[in-house]
């Protein structure tokens, strides 16, 4: 039983080891977020992403609220003007909650406060996207305070 437990703490701290140098979002203040997310094979930005393929992100956080439902806020910011994600920007974040285990799925946002969860998304880099410089923010939102329960932003470069 010893050995899982060591196994499994191993197995979460290897999966954090490379993490992404982000940046918090204006208003917020996330304690270590530096510690706590990777996005795609990015560890310093910028960010490049790669048309017709998937930027991954794994963002660990700690509840500090109990949301009834949470959205995603993901645009790029270029020349101080916001161009969301199609298709991610305002959608349902909580089917994208997991434990720390990364596996078992937290159901309807059932989040506990003070608990930590893994949220595993990603945005397809549709060949369509013009090749661009700028910044990407990321943040789950919680629709009736309107406050982040965890965002970031950071420079990305969509490449060919």
């Amino acid at each position: 039983m010893k050995s899982c437990v060591l196994c499994f703490l191993l197995v979460c701290l290897v999966s954090f080891c490379n993490t992404t140098k982000v940046n918090q979002c204006p208003g917020d203040n996330f304690p270590n977020q530096d510690k706590n997310f990777i996005i795609g094979n990015c560890v310093v930005p910028p960010c490049l992403a790669k048309k017709n393929t998937k930027l991954i992100s794994k963002m660990r956080f700690k509840a500090e609220s109990v949301p009834k439902e949470l959205v995603k806020s993901v645009y790029f910011i270029l020349s101080g003007t916001n161009f969301p994600f199609i298709g991610v920007d305002g959608s349902n974040a909580c089917d994208f909650i997991y434990e720390l285990d990364e596996k078992t799925k937290v159901s309807n946002c059932n989040l506990v406060k003070g608990k930590t969860y893994v949220y595993i998304d990603s945005v397809d880099i549709l060949p369509a996207f013009p090749k661009l410089k700028g910044f990407v923010h990321w943040g789950l939102v919680d629709p009736a305070t309107g406050k982040d329960v965890l965002c970031f932003e950071m420079s990305l470069h969509i490449v060919d």
